[in-house]
């Protein structure tokens, strides 16, 4: 972690469940992801709770889909007046992260996990907009990383998919199934052999784009 940004407490930050995509793997059944949006406090009311306690905060950001949640870029802007942030998402929220990079100062995020759902982008034709969020977010200074969930389907495609990410300059970190059911199989212990050698062989080239990143994060990618 960048040794500027202080805190007194890390804590995980689930702030919904709702999301604009339906991975066959994800953990959050259809039910749940397709809840109705609630917006519990203002963007105030949370920077004056978070605020009372007399602690600065590292929240990790996470759901569901934080980008689709009311009034999110003005939440981020309005904890990052105190707090540190991290934010895990899939970037589907376009004008959220338009918004974003106007009101959020880039040096209070330690860092944004932007989560590649590949399939669910190239089936609603969402690969560039994705690529257009990750580049407007890191040309306006804040840190950020790709991750990829490494599913028996993706093992195969991801030198596909980061070659066509590297035309951009972008890599792809692989991200392993942890604790995950797909097709009746518990994940990571389904994995073959040679799927875990390519996974593996995948992450050290990785790491070698991010390994400046890595190193002042020390993210743990949810």
């Amino acid at each position: 972690m960048d040794g500027n940004l202080r805190y007194d407490i890390e804590a995980d930050f689930f702030l919904l469940e709702s999301c604009s995509f339906r991975c066959k793997y994800c953990y959050l059944d259809t039910k749940q992801l397709g809840s109705k949006l609630q917006s519990f406090a203002t963007p105030y009311e949370w920077y004056s709770a978070f605020l009372a306690t007399n602690k600065t905060w590292l929240l990790h950001i996470t759901g569901g889909e934080p980008t689709i949640y009311p009034k999110f870029a003005e939440l981020c802007g309005m904890l990052s007046l105190q707090n540190v942030l991290s934010i895990n998402s899939n970037l589907t929220g376009n004008s959220c992260i338009k918004e974003m990079i106007q009101i959020v100062d880039p040096k209070r995020v330690a860092y944004i996990n932007a989560a590649l759902h590949w399939e669910e982008r190239v089936a609603k034709n969402g690969v560039q907009s994705f690529i257009e969020n990750v580049c407007a977010l890191e040309h306006a200074g804040f840190k950020i990383f790709i991750s990829l969930l490494m599913t028996p389907k993706m093992v195969i495609d991801y030198p596909h998919v980061s070659a066509y990410l590297a035309e951009y300059g972008l890599t792809a970190i692989p991200k392993v199934m942890q604790g995950f059911r797909l097709n009746g199989q518990d994940y990571p212990d389904a994995y073959t052999s040679d799927e875990r050698t390519k996974i593996l062989a995948y992450s050290v080239k990785a790491e070698d784009k991010y390994a400046t990143l890595i190193s002042e994060i020390d993210p743990s990618i949810s």
